[in-house]
């Protein structure tokens, strides 16, 4: 009967608050853009003390980054379409304090009040694109050195190794990277030369 529909319906809406707030994970819904849920997580990784600062905005649009925007305003109007649009993607969201986080987002459409909405899971990335950028500008410095530089990790196999040092050794990227030392120097070296080390 459509009374027992209504009631699992509000079952199923109460699971699911339950679930969302307890969540580590950003959670928002929204419904053409207008914010219809927020979780705590979601209102407290963009520097919001309570979801209800999110909710009470008629658009979550202006959390987005504005270089963003248009980029992920087509995946929503692809989504409402049926057509093809990523499902799981980064994009720069805009905190309280004007700050750019990098979020990781998992979007789904969802059914909410027997309108299509979307359902947002996000996890702040921010902290992870930081320290790949470093690695990335530290990678073209050593890159470009004239000394011959490699990185092994504890177990002694090959991390990195710059162009100088293949060429040095007379070696390709693909026959160091991830080989233990001995393997590709040679027993002898490994042991009379990096081992005492």
């Amino acid at each position: 009967s459509a009374l027992q529909a209504t009631h699992a319906l509000r079952e199923s809406e109460a699971h699911f608050r339950i679930l969302a707030e307890g969540s580590i994970q950003g959670i928002l819904v929204h419904q053409h853009t207008k914010p219809l849920f927020v979780n705590k997580a979601f209102a407290n990784i963009l520097g919001y003390e309570l979801p209800d600062e999110i909710l009470d905005m008629e658009s979550v649009v202006p959390l987005i980054a504005p270089y963003e925007q248009e980029r992920l305003q087509s995946y929503h109007q692809a989504r409402l379409k049926g057509a093809d649009a990523p499902n799981h993607y980064e994009y720069d969201a805009l905190c309280k304090d004007g700050s750019i986080i990098t979020l990781q987002n998992t979007v789904t459409m969802v059914n909410w009040t027997n309108e299509p909405a979307v359902l947002s899971v996000v996890i702040d990335v921010t902290e992870r694109k930081n320290v790949e950028d470093v690695l990335r500008q530290y990678e073209r410095v050593v890159e470009g050195s004239d000394d011959l530089v490699a990185a092994v990790d504890r177990n002694y196999n090959y991390r990195l190794a710059n162009e100088t040092f293949l060429r040095y050794h007379c070696l390709n990227r693909d026959k160091v990277i991830g080989r233990f030392i001995a393997e590709v120097l040679g027993e002898e070296t490994f042991n009379n030369l990096v081992k005492p080390m």
